[in-house]
């Protein structure tokens, strides 16, 4: 039994020998992740030859891009929704009629407080009401939707309910 834990330990310590030569004359000291931040000439050639042949290549900082776009988006929108909004005020007189537009996932106290905001209902809890009465919340529609001043609550309701291709 003694010899054959002998031949054991010399088997590994040969073993460790070996590895230890082999890891000493090839220089590899570890340097193996200082090239692992930037890309090497490889993968930028295959980068480009994948974007040559009309492959999509996704970069990591596409996704703040998409959420500063999707912001500038918002943004104009709701100035052309404005511009609209005047333009119409202008040329119907008394009567002021908006593009207003109802986004999808806006909740229906947002609505309501945007409706009454600009003017269209004197109290957005009668428009929550009439809705909630009418077993109409869940049937709000996204869209774009031509309102004026003069509707009452129940007209409103009836045209935000309905698809805009309805109309």
């Amino acid at each position: 039994m003694k010899q054959i834990v002998r031949a054991f330990a010399l088997g590994l310590f040969t073993s460790s020998l070996i590895i230890g030569a082999v890891y000493f004359f090839t220089g590899n000291n570890g340097n193996q992740n200082n090239n692992a931040a930037q890309p090497s000439d490889t993968e930028i050639d295959v980068v480009a030859e994948a974007r040559k042949q009309g492959y999509f290549v996704y970069n990591e900082d596409m996704d703040a891009k998409i959420t500063e776009l999707e912001n500038e988006v918002a943004r104009i929108t709701s100035e052309a929704e404005n511009e609209t909004s005047e333009s119409t005020n202008d040329e119907t007189g008394n009567i002021t009629q908006w593009i207003f537009t109802i986004d999808q996932g806006t909740q229906l106290s947002e609505i309501a407080e945007r409706l009454e905001q600009y003017g269209f209902i004197s109290n957005q809890t009668k428009l929550i009401q009439y809705l909630e009465e009418n077993q109409l919340t869940r049937q709000v529609q996204p869209g774009e939707y031509l309102l004026n001043d003069q509707m009452t609550i129940g007209e409103i309701a009836s045209i935000i309910t309905k698809s805009p291709n309805e109309e």
